[in-house]
């Protein structure tokens, strides 16, 4: 890679000459055609060959060139490139006031491609003197070229007449639109809570969807109150987005089904109990990949939930954030044998690993990040529930297996996977029905 020079310093007589070229309208650069436009053109190719061009530097904006022409003596170009025009100075003095034949010669060797890009050499402003060039400008000078860049800690340098690097690769809008203050605290935002008692372990109400206006803190990333409106007059404020909107709506369906109707507690032995459930879980389907997306939502944990005219009566010492997760976990056991026992526990698995949920609600599992994540169907939610309500944990003595292999076993390990792990062994194996005398050592029934 060649070296960077140091820059010599240019120091022109201040009668120099420049031959002045119009750019056509500000687009800096150069062609041969409109080189060609201010020179008397010659007869045959002959002038064209076994001539050299070489860069020397680029100084106060003006880029030195020795233009070596076959047969003739070394001659210096100065070029300075302003929006509209390129001002082209020789040594030879260019007599008549014309462009001489080095500077059209050297300019044509220059214009290889066909086009010399004066962007390259314009930096009006940079370059006014040695100290300013090197603070703003990383110049690699050699002999076939000049390349010019800002340094790497002011990006992308502002050009009168260019404006940026770059700037054509993207556009703005035709319309002009007033844009909000997006940094502004103490913002009015919506914010969804996923409300439910925590009596009794968590599961003894259904979660319902609260909508309510919140203002934000000064960082905007937390809330710090909170304005809910009756759920049962579909309140719906201004600048609600679509999706928002939906929401709402649940939220009201919710509402609908699990206070109006006077289920405020669950009991999964009730069979509407659970058909209402399955309901209820349909609703946070359709809820939970909007609410993925939602900036702001809270878990809403009082005591017991209750709803006066249409309003939970949100307290904020009962609410903390959380998060809702479009993933699904699925519900497996695992048969441990110890000494004289079995005893059977319950997990979930997510995407495919185990998944050491925190905490347990109606429908939902949370993590100790408190992300909410919604179960797969009502019948694994209240089996889960059931066992979690017993410590998480089914004892059968070795004794009572066969019996509990029968009566049991059987019957859930052909819904859900079983994993079993013997004492003193290591991976955990699946469970099938004829795997009972390798679990065992004696036939079913015997």
């Amino acid at each position: 890679m060649p070296a960077k020079k140091k820059i010599q310093p240019t120091i022109l007589p201040v009668d120099t000459f420049f031959y002045a070229i119009p750019l056509n309208e500000g687009q800096l650069h150069l062609t041969r055609t409109m080189l060609e436009q201010h020179y008397l053109l010659p007869k045959g190719r002959k002038l064209y060959y076994g001539n050299k061009v070489e860069y020397i530097s680029y100084q106060h904006g003006i880029i030195t060139v020795m233009a070596q022409l076959s047969g003739r003596s070394a001659e210096t170009l100065h070029l300075h490139t302003e929006p509209e025009t390129l001002h082209i100075a020789c040594s030879c003095g260019m007599p008549d006031r014309t462009m001489c034949i080095h500077a059209y010669i050297g300019h044509y060797n220059m214009a290889w491609t066909n086009t010399l890009n004066l962007k390259e050499f314009y930096w009006l402003g940079y370059d006014t003197n040695e100290q300013l060039q090197r603070k703003y400008l990383d110049v690699l000078v050699s002999k076939r070229f000049i390349h010019v860049e800002p340094q790497p800690q002011f990006g992308n340098l502002f050009r009168p007449g260019v404006g940026f690097r770059g700037s054509s690769t993207f556009s703005l809008p035709a319309s002009a639109t007033p844009k909000a203050d997006l940094l502004q605290g103490n913002r009015q935002v919506m914010a969804f809570c996923i409300g439910y008692g925590r009596m009794d372990h968590l599961l003894c109400q259904l979660p319902v969807l609260i909508p309510c206006l919140a203002t934000t803190g000064s960082d905007n990333s937390s809330l710090v109150s909170f304005e809910e409106h009756p759920l049962d007059c579909r309140f719906v404020p201004a600048d609600v987005t679509a999706s928002q909107l939906q929401l709402i709506n649940i939220a009201a369906e919710l509402y609908g089904l699990i206070n109006v109707r006077g289920r405020r507690s669950y009991h999964p032995e009730v069979a509407d109990n659970r058909a209402l459930k399955a309901v209820v879980l349909q609703l946070w389907e359709k809820a939970l990949p909007l609410l993925a997306f939602e900036a702001y939502t809270c878990a809403y944990t009082p005591i017991r939930l209750r709803f006066r005219g249409g309003k939970a009566g949100i307290q904020k010492r009962d609410i903390k954030p959380c998060r809702f997760s479009t993933s699904r976990p699925e519900l497996y056991f695992v048969l441990k044998e110890q000494k004289d026992h079995y005893y059977l526990s319950a997990a979930l698995a997510l995407n495919g690993a185990a998944f050491p949920f925190d905490c347990k609600t109606q429908l939902f599992a949370m993590d100790r990040a408190s992300s909410f994540y919604l179960m797969n169907t009502v019948d694994a939610d209240d089996l889960l529930n059931w066992i979690y309500t017993s410590n998480n944990r089914l004892t059968v003595l070795k004794e009572h297996f066969s019996l509990f292999e029968d009566s049991f076993l059987k019957q859930l390990a052909e819904h859900y996977p079983i994993y079993v792990r013997h004492t003193g062994k290591g991976k955990p194996v699946l469970y099938t029905y004829q795997d009972l005398i390798k679990i065992t050592g004696q036939p079913s029934g015997a």
